[in-house]
């Protein structure tokens, strides 16, 4: 507030004379600041503002550190006067503002930076991997409470844990840099990246041929021949399918019954790295067909009936057996095994010449077997 003051004077003489003062009185001049958080590594901006005082004059604000020890202004702690002022202290620290206009009573406040630490991570070191296989990872940390984990470092996080340990696969050989982000309980973030870190080795290829292909044999010969096609291998592991098995590249099998096999090969390469392929042989029954081309009907009991000297694998069932003249007619027919032509046709002997014959007979496959042939009828 303004207040003025007049003063009336008279002298001896009674002459009289006066004078007037205004008398200014000014707020105080008062400092304002707050204090902030920051983590460890990070910038902080300090501002002051002021009221009162002398509006006519410059403020003046001048920074100074209060010594974490000893409560007193550090004797390097006054900064240059300026407002607001940057500043990133490694631990939590305390300021003092003074504010001047050069005129009124300075004034001053303390505000605080409170830093919060961040967090010191360590990778576990790890193995060599292979392609398409699971590795594992670790981490060795003070205070870290979350870590996004970018396992080739292209600046992309594929996880985000609260574990310390993940798994990642690589689909792809090479050489992976890795990069964890850490973050604190009080939201501090801090960065590891180890160059180089994984080395992740290429798979063989798998791959294998038979002998016969398609691999189907019978018991007559139940052997096969497995003709290695695979790229990059330096070890083969073979098992028949029949608890049987072979170390060799290019093994040759033979089976002791029939059936359905598995075989499967595992290949592995100079690194260690593994590829599997499999397929299914079979090896068949055996089935054997053989007919003799010419009987002789004369009741010598040589070679009086025309039937298969030779079947084997027949199971018998819906077997047909045709003997046909020169005209087409049908002058026999048979549907068992035993079944043969004694060289008659309505009980009388037919007459010397060629027929023709047809044979259906199925195996234990359930496979359908068709003949067709000639046989000489000589009396």
């Amino acid at each position: 507030t303004s207040t003025t003051y007049t003063v009336d004077v008279q002298d001896a003489s009674g002459c009289q004379a006066s004078a007037t003062k205004t008398v200014i009185v000014r707020t105080p001049l008062v400092v304002n600041s707050a204090g902030t958080t920051i983590c460890q590594g990070d910038i902080a901006e300090l501002t002051a503002t002021s009221t009162g005082g002398n509006s006519n004059n410059p403020i003046t604000y001048s920074w100074m550190i209060i010594d974490s020890l000893t409560g007193t202004l550090s004797p390097t702690g006054v900064i240059n006067p300026v407002n607001p002022l940057i500043v990133g202290p490694l631990v939590t620290t305390d300021y003092i503002v003074y504010v001047e206009d050069g005129c009124s009573v300075a004034d001053t406040i303390g505000v605080t930076v409170i830093v919060n630490d961040t967090a010191i991570g360590q990778l576990v070191p790890v193995r060599d991997t292979c392609q398409g296989f699971v590795q594992n990872f670790a981490l060795t940390t003070d205070i870290g409470v979350t870590f996004g984990w970018d396992f080739d470092s292209d600046g992309v996080i594929d996880q985000t844990t609260s574990s310390t340990t993940t798994q990642y696969i690589y689909p792809s050989a090479g050489t992976y840099d890795v990069t964890v982000t850490i973050t604190t309980a009080q939201g501090c973030i801090s960065t590891i990246t180890e160059i180089g870190w994984v080395t992740v080795n290429p798979n063989p290829i798998a791959d294998f041929t038979t002998d016969p292909n398609p691999p189907v044999v019978t018991l007559i010969n139940p052997t096969f021949d497995f003709i290695d096609q695979s790229f990059d291998a330096s070890f083969w592991n073979w098992s028949f399918g029949d608890q049987t098995n072979d170390i060799t590249q290019n093994p040759t099998h033979t089976y002791q019954d029939t059936g359905y096999y598995t075989v499967q090969l595992i290949v592995t390469n100079v690194f260690g790295c593994t590829d599997t392929t499999q397929q299914v042989v079979r090896v068949r029954p055996d089935f054997f067909f053989a007919i003799p081309n010419t009987i002789t009907p004369d009741g010598d009991g040589l070679n009086d009936v025309f039937f298969p000297g030779a079947l084997v694998g027949a199971t018998g069932k819906n077997y047909d057996f045709f003997i046909f003249n020169r005209w087409g007619e049908l002058i026999f027919e048979g549907h068992d095994l035993t079944d043969g032509w004694d060289g008659t046709y309505k009980g009388k002997l037919v007459q010397n010449g060629v027929y023709v014959w047809k044979i259906e007979v199925t195996d234990f496959e359930g496979t359908v077997h068709p003949y067709i042939g000639h046989v000489n009828i000589i009396k």
